[in-house]
């Protein structure tokens, strides 16, 4: 398998796998926006554009943050669809710092570096998500 082709079957796989969850997420975000205030903003002349960027928007924008934070997260945490698609080749091209890790702690035995690099990793998500989530709710 080409390297490129590689990533790219990952990423489509990924895709498929996690895209049940945030089209879960975005109907019931969509189910909780009250009715009254979308048709208060019908009445008043707004179109579909409009409604959908002054109504929709801001009801779903609590969800956008959750959903994409998690997402991210996620997507940096990706071990089983990585490995079992290919085992982070062909050359190291889909090699993950998750894979990498477990690389050195179950191939190499180097358990003490491993769980350093996994700490790190697991700060820096965190790092990550706060500064995410502060600076999306700071816009309000």
């Amino acid at each position: 398998m080409r390297a490129d082709l590689a990533m790219i079957a990952v990423i489509v796989a990924n895709i498929w796998n996690q895209i049940p969850f945030y089209i879960l997420m975005f109907t019931a975000g969509l189910k909780s926006i009250p009715m009254d205030v979308k048709e208060a903003a019908i009445c008043e002349g707004a179109s579909r554009r409009q409604e959908f960027r002054y109504v929709t928007l801001p009801y779903l924008k609590g969800i956008i943050v959750i959903t994409s934070l998690l997402m991210v997260i996620r997507n940096f945490n990706n071990f089983p669809i990585v490995y079992t698609m290919t085992g982070g080749g062909p050359v190291y091209s889909t090699t993950t710092l998750v894979i990498y890790i477990y690389r050195l702690a179950f191939e190499q035995f180097n358990i003490g570096y491993a769980s350093a690099v996994g700490i790190v990793w697991c700060l820096v998500l965190l790092a990550v998500s706060l500064i995410y989530v502060k600076v999306l709710y700071k816009q309000d």
